[in-house]
């Protein structure tokens, strides 16, 4: 029983992770796209600044669900990277109509050590954020 509790637990710290990451992603790309109205930026850079954004928003997903949980940071940074990636991927097959290609598989693996490192951040620091 005592497992089932803590499973429960993980699963919620993940998906809340999850949900303050995708906001975080999201508000970067709102300013993002003010920025660009202000200013014209060049198309070959936008593509550098989303990954950037990505980074950004899996690394304050993965310190939030790790500093929740407080263990096991870098399995919980993989894993919520992984959850953001599939949104990522699915808004980008849907929406943009883009397939799986070379500059996804470099978002998805910036993305988990983006993850990752956010998670070993959290686990082990000794004061909350």
């Amino acid at each position: 029983m005592k497992e089932i509790n803590q499973n429960r637990i993980v699963i919620k710290a993940v998906g809340f992770g999850v949900t303050a990451g995708t906001i975080v992603i999201l508000l970067f790309l709102l300013l993002f796209s003010l920025l660009m109205v202000k200013q014209d930026i060049p198309l070959a850079e936008i593509n550098p600044i989303v990954v950037g954004v990505l980074i950004i928003g899996t690394f304050v997903s993965a310190f939030i669900t790790s500093k929740i949980i407080k263990k096991k940071g870098y399995l919980l940074g993989m894993i919520v990277a992984s959850c953001l990636y599939v949104i990522v991927l699915l808004f980008s097959m849907v929406v943009l109509g883009e397939g799986f290609s070379i500059a996804s598989l470099f978002k998805l693996v910036m993305m988990i050590l983006s993850g990752a490192i956010g998670g070993i951040f959290a686990a082990n620091a000794k004061t909350l954020v």
